[in-house]
């Protein structure tokens, strides 16, 4: 469970946990109370009461005794260790939700695993038009326009597409699985009863995009003259004038650091007036 827990619901760093022990007046450490989740030999789990003192950052984990006559030592998670001097709702919460969002993953897993392995031989490929204006578009770059005037009697300038072509085709055949599956999971119970059952419980789909009724961008109401008015009063960068020389000021700022030298440096020994430093 310790990869689903979500730390946001902690109200303490661990070393703070740790801290919490002190005493303030006497500065001696009194180990800190808690319930810890036990299990037995057969693999059944239940809550004991346990003494926390202390915490191994290296391997995220807490390490007391269980108070109890035994007082044997003991190593718990985050996520199996209830603090007495935290709200146990909250904690409640953090563990459903790492339950739960372990089962999300479990799902999920399952869930590509199937689309990977469903047959593709009967679904449609790409069509010509489609994989020549794929291939168009990948051979835009410039180094493959460079490469291409090398091999101009092939039809592709040398430069091989096949591999291109089947990664289209596969993510393309596992496009249209996924939709095929996911069409099958939304049809009721009654009409899957023949089909072999997943028990998937995947997560919730995220709400639809709520179409905008312009193709723009809102904004809040203001006066766009008066508005762009103010920016170039107080900006000179709209000027071209100003923009070029600057443009030439960095390029004298260059030249000098690679060229010239505003003092020369190269005489040692001896002293110099301003005049024959520069």
């Amino acid at each position: 469970m310790e990869p689903f827990d979500d730390t946001e619901y902690d109200c303490r760093l661990p070393e703070e946990w740790i801290e919490y022990g002190n005493d303030p007046v006497t500065g001696a450490f009194n180990p800190i109370p808690g319930k810890g989740l036990f299990r037995d030999e057969q693999g059944r789990g239940y809550w004991r009461p346990v003494l926390i003192s202390s915490y191994e950052k290296d391997r995220n984990v807490f390490t007391g005794n269980w108070d109890d006559e035994a007082a044997e030592y003991c190593e718990l998670t985050r996520i199996n260790l209830l603090f007495n001097a935290e709200d146990p709702r909250i904690f409640s919460q953090r563990v459903a939700q790492a339950h739960q969002e372990r089962i999300f993953a479990d799902s999920q897993i399952r869930y590509n695993f199937f689309i990977d392995n469903m047959p593709t031989l009967e679904l449609p490929e790409l069509d010509s038009e489609q994989q020549h204006r794929i291939i168009t578009m990948a051979l835009s770059a410039r180094f493959l326009k460079e490469k291409m005037k090398g091999g101009k009697d092939d039809k592709n300038g040398g430069v091989d597409t096949t591999s291109i072509l089947s990664e289209v085709n596969l993510d393309y055949g596992r496009t249209m699985n996924w939709i095929i599956i996911d069409k099958t999971m939304e049809k009721p119970a009654n009409e899957l009863k023949d089909m072999i059952q997943a028990n998937l419980s995947l997560p919730p789909k995220p709400p639809a995009k709520e179409v905008p009724q312009f193709g723009m961008v809102p904004i809040p109401q203001h006066d766009f003259p008066e508005q762009f008015s103010n920016f170039c009063f107080n900006s000179l960068f709209i000027k071209e004038e100003v923009i070029k020389a600057m443009v030439e000021i960095r390029a004298e700022c260059n030249q000098l650091l690679l060229d010239n030298h505003i003092y020369d440096v190269s005489v040692k020994g001896k002293t110099l007036r301003v005049e024959e430093f520069k």
